[in-house]
């Protein structure tokens, strides 16, 4: 009568191949003792270990994963994937075998080393990746913003965080590597650091560029408040352009029409940009704009200054005749000579007036004209 398989095979096996068959037993259940147990022990601590951490049925670890980011349809990814699939599948019907006695133990053994091409190291890698595939799947969703975040981000002039969003990039390219829970945990740090670098970037610029209306402190430090405050009283002055006045208003009124007061950190964290849709890099134009309304401002208090110097000494007689208060006096005195002016008041402007009034036709000559028109406005304001 023919034996039974597993006693046939047990025949032929050495000492050899036990201790092989017990190490991979126990390599697979992750129980150093196993490979102190008799076959018939070890035998059954696997099948015990089977029945209670096996239960997986084949194409349920990468559906877990379903659908894929688009970053992660690779072939290297998609071969891993199916390996661990093929390792489960094969492991099973290994253990099927075992338990319907198609196979001993030790053959059993065998088997197992042999899908893993006796390579312990390749196994060990399969029970760790099978094990991780629930929390891969629990990490995908923080993946998909990461990416997207990213892909949306612009462009930072910080060397740091341009370097580590080409790491970012590179990994992103190598998905397969996901597969391990420290290269998913090296992934979340970089892309936090990054991240939080970007949003102090990106933050600053916002603040310094379109949130400058509404921020008292903040527009002072740009804005030269009181050279506008004398730019518009002295456009107040009788037969005066007021050109260089309007034109710093027009600008004021395209930077407050660009300016935004979102919360910006909060959106940040979300976005990698305002829904203002705000560029640092590319607007330029916005950011110069301050700058270009202190520059009409002086360019209108030149002109006025030079005018009135032109009619000095009409302007200085009638101040005696006047018998003006010094205070005044020094206000209209700074606004005639060519070094700093004091802050004028409006009866300095009203003065002033008196005196256009009384010598108009000298006020209106070619030579001492006030009302000679601003330069225009760049193109595109």
């Amino acid at each position: 009568m023919q034996g039974h398989p597993k006693q046939e095979e047990a025949k032929v096996r050495g000492p050899s191949e036990e201790r092989l068959a017990l190490r991979w037993a126990a390599l697979l259940c992750g129980q150093e003792n196993i490979a102190l147990l008799s076959l018939q022990a070890a035998k059954n601590q696997v099948m015990a270990w089977a029945a209670a951490d096996l239960d997986i049925q084949p194409g349920a670890l990468t559906a877990l994963w379903q659908p894929l980011p688009e970053q992660f349809v690779t072939t290297r990814f998609l071969h891993a994937a199916r390996s661990l699939e093929a390792g489960l599948e094969h492991i099973k019907k290994v253990m099927q075998d075992l338990n319907g006695a198609e196979v001993d133990f030790i053959g059993a053994m065998l088997r197992l080393a042999q899908h893993f091409q006796s390579d312990e190291a390749r196994l060990l890698e399969w029970k760790e990746r099978t094990r991780d595939a629930p929390q891969l799947q629990g990490w995908l969703p923080a993946f998909r913003h990461a990416a997207a975040y990213l892909e949306d981000s612009l462009p930072t002039p910080s060397e740091r965080l341009e370097e580590i969003r080409r790491e970012l990039g590179k990994l992103c390219a190598e998905p397969h590597r996901f597969l391990e829970a420290r290269e998913r945990e090296r992934f979340d740090r970089s892309f936090e650091d990054f991240k939080k670098g970007y949003i102090d970037y990106y933050y600053a610029a916002h603040e310094d560029i379109v949130h400058i209306v509404g921020n008292q402190e903040k527009l002072e430090s740009k804005l030269d408040s009181v050279a506008l405050r004398n730019l518009e009283l002295l456009s107040d002055l009788n037969h005066a352009d007021r050109s260089y006045l309007n034109r710093v208003r027009t600008l004021g009124k395209w930077v407050q029409a660009h300016q935004c007061n979102l919360p910006i950190r909060e959106i940040l964290v979300l976005h990698p940009r305002c829904y203002c849709n705000f560029n640092p890099t590319g607007s330029r134009q916005l950011a110069e704009s301050v700058n270009q309304m202190n520059d009409a401002i002086r360019q209108g208090i030149d002109h006025f200054r030079s005018i009135l110097r032109r009619s000095r000494m009409i302007i200085i007689q009638e101040l005696k005749d006047m018998r003006i208060d010094d205070h005044h006096a020094q206000q209209i005195a700074s606004l005639l000579s060519r070094g700093p002016m004091i802050p004028l008041k409006q009866h300095s402007i009203d003065i002033l007036n008196a005196v256009i009034q009384r010598h108009a036709g000298s006020f209106l000559t070619a030579d001492h004209r006030l009302a000679t028109a601003a330069p225009d406005l760049p193109a595109g304001w």
